[in-house]
């Protein structure tokens, strides 16, 4: 659900801000997404700091349908923010011109098979580590680390916070010297990344988890991923 949902909004979003913005703010304006995304993960650190407040009962009792009864907040936000926008410029005129195709799908499939398959590649990697720093990190850290499990969620509020400031920092350097050149970089970091962080992690050291986190979360999760925001539109 959380796939189809991201995959859904980053996309989208990702296509309405590119066509709208101008040649040379594209990064800086798409990079926006993965600031949001960033929001979102700084805010779900301060709900768990929150619910460790709470009696360890109370939280398997009734504690735990709070996090999720504050979806609809965001849930209810995000459709009044759908219902309230404009299409893009290049969608109207697009849509003026009828010159359309009658079956996108079909289109897709027959004539952008080598993109889709290029971003699906592109995607692959980059996406495994991000996981693995929002999600797998915090369960490796408490049981094979040892790590207080109150120290993770501020943590990852930090690394969030990093994150979307690289987003957008990323995005702007990619208006200046190329998405492609950005992304190169970001992912020969990546590859080289995991190995030593994993040997950082094991050590047990809080400024070695802290300095993984937010390297992960700047390059990985949110900081190529903003440059792909107008990268794979383009």
């Amino acid at each position: 659900a959380q796939g189809f949902g991201a995959g859904a909004e980053q996309s989208g979003g990702a296509t309405l801000l590119t066509e709208t913005a101008t040649p040379g703010t594209r990064g800086k304006l798409a990079s926006l997404i993965m600031v949001g995304a960033a929001a979102g993960t700084a805010l779900g650190a301060l709900v768990w700091i929150a619910a460790q407040s709470l009696a360890p009962n109370d939280m398997l009792t009734w504690g735990w349908r709070l996090v999720f009864l504050s979806s609809i907040f965001v849930t209810v936000a995000a459709l009044i923010i759908r219902r309230k926008l404009d299409e893009s410029p290049v969608f109207e005129e697009i849509k003026q011109a009828r010159t359309e195709p009658p079956a996108p799908l079909r289109e897709v499939a027959k004539n952008g098979k080598a993109n889709v398959l290029r971003v699906i590649l592109m995607n692959l990697g980059v996406s495994t580590q991000s996981y693995t720093i929002q999600v797998f990190m915090a369960s490796y850290l408490i049981t094979v680390v040892g790590t207080d499990p109150k120290f993770i969620p501020p943590v990852l509020l930090i690394g969030s916070l990093c994150g979307g400031v690289a987003a957008v920092s990323f995005g702007i350097l990619s208006d200046k010297i190329g998405r492609r050149r950005v992304v190169s970089l970001i992912t020969g970091a990546l590859i080289l990344f995991p190995a030593p962080a994993f040997l950082l992690l094991t050590t047990g050291s809080p400024l070695a988890i802290v300095l993984v986190i937010i390297v992960g979360f700047v390059l990985a999760c949110q900081g190529v991923v903003g440059v792909h925001m107008s990268y794979f539109p383009e």
